[in-house]
C-alpha cells in the first residue's frame, strides 16, 4: 500500500508540475503543453481504435461458420456492421503509425490492422502486415500470434504446401520459448491440411504432438476429437470411441463435449455394439440437455434400431424425431435416413422419393439437404426412363401394328413382318421381370405404365398367345371394355416410325444403366440394363459404351479376368472409339494416332516453303482451302500463301488478293489482324501512321526505395534475432510522457 501510495503521489507530482508549466508563456511551457497534447491525442486514437476493434470481434463472433464444428480453423465472415467498425479501427490505427512510429502502440496497431485484413479475407495485405511486424518487433508480445496467424492466412489462401513448411519451422520454436498455446495450435493447422488431403498417418501424428504440450485444454480437446475422426475414417471404430472418449479429459466447450460423447455411442454401433450403443444412448437421455441435444441423440437411436434390424421400431422412432423437432437438422436427417431405409432395404423408390422430398425442404441448412436434392433428382430420372421405356415400347408396338394393316391390305403375309415386334415387346418385358428380380440383390420392381389405345379401322391385326388373329369385332369389344376402365397414363397419339421408337427405347435403357451405376450405386441393374444395349439394333451407337462400363463395374467387383475380357471385345469390334483407346492405354497397348490427312497436307507443304519450292507448296495450300474452307488450316493457308507472294515472290498485288480474302473470310481470326494494316496501306498510304507508331523517348524512371510498398521482406528466423540482438524500431528509452501510468477510470473518449 505504502508503494503504492509513493507511485500515486509521483504521478500527482508529475500532473501538477505539467499543468503548472504549461500555463506558462515560456518556451519550456509551450513544449510541455504541446508535448502532452499529442500523447494524449495518440492514446485517445488507440483506445477508440481498440474499442472499436473489440466491439467488431464481439459482432463477428455471434455468427460462427457452418463448419466450425468439424474445422476450428474455418474462417469467419465479417458482415457490413463489422466492416465499418473495421473501417474505422484502420483509420485510427493508420494514423498511430504515422504520427507516432516510435509509439509503444504501434505493434499493437500494426496487429489490429494484420488481423482486420485476415477475417476480411484480404490475405496478401494480411501476409505483409503480420510480416512486417515480424520483422520489425521480435520483441513485441504479438510476435508469436503474427507467426500463428500467418500460417492461417497460407492456410486460407489454400498454399497448403507453404502452410505446412511454415508450421513445421516455427512449431518447435514456439515450444522452445515457451508458446505452448500457439505451437499447439500450429500443429493443429498441419493436422487439419493432412485430414483434408486424406494423409490421415500424417494428420494423427501431428494431433498426437499437440496432445504432448501442456496447452490450452479447449485446444488439446479438439487434438483428441480430430484423432476420433481420423480413426473412424480408417474404420478403427474402437481406437475412435476411446479418443472421443478422451476429449472429456480436457476442457471441451459444451458442443464439442456433447459432440464428442455422441459420437463415441455411434462408434459403439459401427463396432458392432448395437446393444450397448443404445444403452449409452438412453443414458445420455437422462442429462440435462438441450432440445437440439435431444433431437440428435433421439435420431442416434432410430439409426441403431434400423442398423440392428428392428425396421419398425427405427421407423417409429424417426417419426417421434421429425414430428417432436420438426423444421431441425435432426428431423430433415430423420426424413433422409427414412429415404434411405425404402431405397436400400426395402427397394421401395416411391417411398423413399417421398421421403427425399421432405428431406430436402425440411431444413435448408442442413448438411443433408444438397444430398436430398440429388436423390430426388436421381430418382425422377429412374422414374422418367421406365415411363419413356413403356411408352416408346408401345408406340414402337403400335407403328408394327400399323405397318402390318397396311401390307395385310396388299394381301402380304403379316406373320413374319410382325415377328419382329413381338420379340421386341417379349424383350423389354422380360427386361422389366428380371429388374423386377434383381431385388434381393440391388433393385427393385419397376413402375408399370398402360399401352396406349388407339382407334383402328376394320380389318385389324392383334397379338394373342403369340397367334395373329383378324378378328375386329372381338379387337372393338376389347377396346370398349379397356376404354371403360380407368387410365392412369394417357398417351397421346404421335406418328413415329417403329425404328425410331426402338432408338429412343435403346436411348432410355442406356440412360437408366447409367443412372444404376453413378448415382443410384445398384451395379447389377446397371450390368443388365448395359446387356440389353449392348445387344440393340443400335450397337455402333451404345455397345461401346456399355462394354466400357461393365467392365467398370467388374473391376470394382475385382474380377480382372470379365474386365480384360470386355476390354479385349470392345478393341476387336470398336477399335476405333475412344473407349477402345482407353481400354488399350490400361492395357499398355501403344496407340497409332493417325494424323488427319489436312494437317499431313499443311506439313508438306511448310516443308516446301522451307525447301524454297514456293510453286508446289501454294497448290498444297489451295487443295486445303478447296477441301474444306472452314477449317483453321484454311485460314492458315491463305495467310502462308500471302506471305509466299510478298516475302518470297515479291508480287504484292497477289498478297494484296489472299490478304484482302483472308480479312473478307475470316474478319476476327488473329491472321486477319495481321495483315489488315498491309491492306489499308496499300490502299491508301496516308494511314501509314495508323498502324505503324514511332517509337517515343521515354524519360527513365525515378530511383526506387529500397523497399518498395509493395514488397515483402523476408521473414528472419528467431534464432537469427536472437544471433543478432535485433531490437524494435522503437527506442526502447522514449524520454515521453505516458499517459497510461496513470490511474485513469474512465479513458478519455474521442480525439
Amino acid at each position: 500500500m505504502t508503494i503504492r501510495f509513493l507511485s500515486i503521489s509521483k504521478n500527482l507530482f508529475l500532473i501538477s508540475t505539467v499543468i503548472f508549466v504549461s500555463g506558462c508563456s515560456s518556451p519550456i511551457g509551450e513544449y510541455f503543453s504541446t508535448r502532452y497534447e499529442n500523447t494524449m491525442g495518440y492514446f485517445n486514437s488507440y483506445y477508440n481504435a481498440k474499442k472499436h476493434y473489440d466491439e467488431a470481434l464481439l459482432e463477428l463472433y455471434k455468427n460462427p461458420p457452418k463448419s466450425l464444428d468439424t474445422n476450428y480453423f474455418s474462417p469467419y465472415v465479417a458482415n457490413q456492421a463489422v466492416r465499418t467498425k473495421f473501417n474505422i479501427v484502420i483509420e485510427k490505427t493508420s494514423k498511430i503509425i504515422q504520427f507516432y512510429p516510435r509509439s509503444k502502440w504501434v505493434d499493437d496497431a500494426i496487429m489490429m490492422i494484420g488481423e482486420i485484413y485476415y477475417y476480411e479475407d484480404d490475405n496478401d495485405l494480411a501476409l505483409k502486415k503480420f510480416n512486417e511486424l515480424i520483422e520489425n518487433f521480435p520483441t513485441s508480445s504479438h510476435f508469436w500470434k503474427a507467426h500463428l496467424l500467418y500460417a492461417r492466412t497460407l492456410y486460407n489462401m489454400e498454399a497448403f504446401d507453404e502452410a505446412l513448411n511454415y508450421t513445421a519451422k516455427y512449431s518447435s520454436q514456439a515450444f522452445e520459448t515457451g508458446e505452448e498455446d500457439i505451437a499447439a495450435e500450429l500443429y493443429l493447422l498441419a493436422g487439419q491440411i493432412y485430414l483434408e488431403r486424406g494423409e490421415y498417418v500424417k494428420a494423427e501424428k501431428s494431433y498426437s504432438q499437440a496432445l504432448k504440450i501442456n496447452a490450452d485444454g479447449k485446444l488439446l480437446a479438439i487434438a483428441a476429437f480430430q484423432q476420433g475422426r481420423i480413426h473412424e475414417l480408417l474404420q478403427d471404430y474402437d481406437k475412435a470411441r476411446i479418443a472421443y472418449s478422451n476429449v472429456a479429459d480436457y476442457k471441451p466447450n459444451e458442443s464439442l463435449r456433447f459432440r464428442a460423447e455422441l459420437n463415441s455411442a455411434r462408434m459403439l454401433r459401427e463396432s458392432g455394439k448395437s446393444k450397448n450403443a443404445i444403452q449409452r444412448l438412453f443414458e445420455m437421455k437422462g442429462q440435462d440437455l438441450t432440445t437440439e441435444y435431444f433431437s440428435y441423440v433421439d435420431l442416434e437411436i432410430a439409426n441403431t434400431y434400423n442398423v440392428m434390424g428392428k425396421y419398425e421400431k427405427a421407423l417409429d422412432q424417426y417419426e417421434m424425431v421429425d414430428t417432436v423437432y420438426k423444421k431441425t437438422d435432426a428431423s430433415a436427417k430423420s426424413f433422409y435416413a427414412r429415404g434411405v431405409l425404402y431405397e436400400s432395404t426395402f427397394h421401395d423408390f416411391g417411398e423413399a422419393k417421398f421421403y427425399y422430398e421432405k428431406a430436402k425442404v425440411e431444413n435448408p441448412q442442413s448438411e443433408i439437404t444438397p444430398l436430398a436434392v440429388k436423390k430426388v433428382d436421381a430418382l425422377n430420372k429412374y422414374f422418367s426412363y421406365h415411363k419413356n421405356i413403356n411408352i416408346y415400347d408401345s408406340l414402337f408396338y403400335l407403328a408394327i401394328r400399323r405397318d402390318s394393316i397396311k401390307r395385310a391390305n396388299i394381301g402380304k403375309d403379316t406373320a413374319s413382318i410382325t415377328a419382329v415386334a413381338i420379340d421386341s415387346t417379349k424383350q423389354i418385358l422380360t427386361a422389366e421381370k428380371t429388374d423386377s428380380m434383381l431385388q434381393n440383390r440391388d433393385t427393385l420392381m419397376l413402375p408399370t405404365v398402360d399401352l396406349p389405345k388407339d382407334t383402328l379401322n376394320d380389318e385389324v391385326v392383334e397379338f394373342d398367345d403369340d397367334v395373329i388373329l383378324q378378328d375386329p369385332s372381338r379387337l372393338r369389344q376389347q377396346m370398349k371394355e379397356e376404354a371403360a376402365a380407368p387410365k392412369p397414363t394417357a398417351l397421346p397419339q404421335v406418328s413415329i416410325s417403329a425404328d425410331s421408337a426402338l432408338y429412343l427405347i435403346t436411348k432410355n435403357q442406356f440412360e437408366l444403366a447409367t443412372l444404376f451405376m453413378l448415382e443410384l450405386s445398384l451395379p447389377d441393374s446397371a450390368e443388365f440394363w448395359f446387356d440389353i444395349v449392348s445387344n440393340s439394333n443400335f450397337k455402333p451407337d451404345y455397345s461401346p459404351r456399355a462394354y466400357y462400363a461393365m467392365a467398370e463395374i467388374h473391376r470394382l467387383r475385382g474380377n480382372q479376368q470379365a474386365v480384360d475380357s470386355l476390354y479385349n471385345l470392345l478393341i476387336k469390334d470398336y477399335g476405333k472409339s475412344d473407349y477402345a483407346i482407353q481400354a488399350k492405354k490400361i492395357k499398355g497397348i501403344v496407340i497409332e494416332i493417325e494424323k488427319p490427312q489436312l494437317e499431313i497436307l499443311y506439313d508438306r507443304a511448310l516443308k516446301l516453303t522451307y525447301e524454297n519450292k514456293p510453286k508446289e507448296a501454294l497448290k498444297l495450300f489451295s487443295r486445303i482451302v478447296a477441301t474444306d474452307s472452314s477449317s483453321e488450316l484454311a485460314t492458315k493457308s491463305f495467310y502462308t500463301s500471302g506471305w509466299i507472294f510478298e516475302n518470297i515472290l515479291n508480287n504484292n498485288d497477289s498478297a494484296k488478293f489472299y490478304y484482302q480474302t483472308l480479312i473478307d473470310k475470316y474478319p476476327k481470326s488473329v491472321y486477319a489482324e495481321n495483315v489488315i494494316g498491309k491492306v489499308a496501306v496499300a490502299q491508301d498510304t496516308s494511314k501509314l501512321s495508323q498502324y505503324v507508331k514511332i517509337k517515343e523517348i521515354v524519360p527513365p524512371p525515378p530511383p526506387q526505395p529500397k523497399f518498395t510498398q509493395g514488397e515483402t521482406p523476408k521473414t528472419k528466423t528467431v534464432e537469427q534475432q536472437r544471433q543478432r540482438g535485433d531490437r524494435d524500431i522503437r527506442e526502447d528509452d522514449q524520454d515521453e510522457f505516458d499517459p497510461t501510468d496513470f490511474e485513469q477510470e474512465d479513458p478519455p473518449d474521442g480525439e
